[in-house]
């Protein structure tokens, strides 16, 4: 069976195989549908905030590196709060 991934975590290599990962909250965070879930929630979430926090770049104010950086993170946060619901909020 092919590796899937190598996780190293507290001074240990931990080997995840498809199809066979143990139920842990890394996992969680890494699987398939947690990732797509909180990729798109990342994207219409962001984008509104964006769109909210930065209007005047719309209407032509110059975009600089750290306004470029704000807008990039914008999407992060989403992410991580999607991705934390979806791992923390399964109760098992």
């Amino acid at each position: 069976m092919p590796w899937a991934l190598f996780i190293f975590t507290r001074g240990v290599l931990i080997a995840l195989q498809s199809g066979h990962m143990p139920d842990s909250k890394l996992t969680r965070c890494l699987a398939p549908a947690t990732v797509n879930m909180a990729l798109r929630v990342s994207l219409v979430i962001g984008t509104v905030l964006n769109l909210i926090n930065h209007f005047d770049i719309l209407l032509g104010a110059p975009l600089t590196t750290t306004t470029g950086v704000q807008m990039a993170l914008t999407y992060v946060v989403p992410y991580c709060v999607s991705t934390h619901g979806q791992v923390w909020g399964r109760r098992d």
